[in-house]
């Protein structure tokens, strides 16, 4: 695999997008330091959609093909949607102020992290990434 030649080639956009596999680590450490709350810990659809996000983002630094660079997205609103619904009862809580719970920080930060992040690899993946499309032999 000629690493040279696969970063000679690439555009702003695939910089972009691979450079949400960065924010994808800071959005999980996020979450796992934020541990949950008084109604919902830590969710493993939530984690694991966002690992399995970031392992395919790394994996098409290095090995770009097309299919590579949809599944990131499917992947960071699966895990965005996934948080939201664990969070709807304490969401729900916050908005009727039943028990004088408020939204944290992390809590923000995370959701605008995933939203954010499946949003810009949709705009990356529809836009050319490369210069020209890579050809790597397996």
């Amino acid at each position: 695999m000629n690493l040279v030649k696969i970063f000679k080639e690439k555009t702003v956009v695939g910089w972009i997008f691979d450079s949400l596999s960065v924010l994808g680590i800071i959005a999980l450490i996020v979450y796992l330091v934020r541990g949950g709350d008084a109604f919902t810990k830590l969710v493993p659809a939530v984690y694991i959609t966002l690992i399995i996000g970031i392992i395919v983002n790394i994996l098409y630094i290095f090995k770009p093909f097309a299919l590579l660079e949809i599944v990131p997205f499917v992947l960071y609103l699966a895990c965005f949607f996934s948080f939201v619904g664990s969070e709807a009862n304490f969401l729900s809580n916050v908005f009727t102020g039943i028990d004088g719970n408020k939204i944290d920080p992390a809590f923000i930060i995370f959701a605008l992290l995933t939203l954010m992040m499946s949003i810009t690899s949709l705009v990356c993946c529809c836009l050319k990434p490369y210069k020209s499309k890579p050809t790597i032999k397996a």
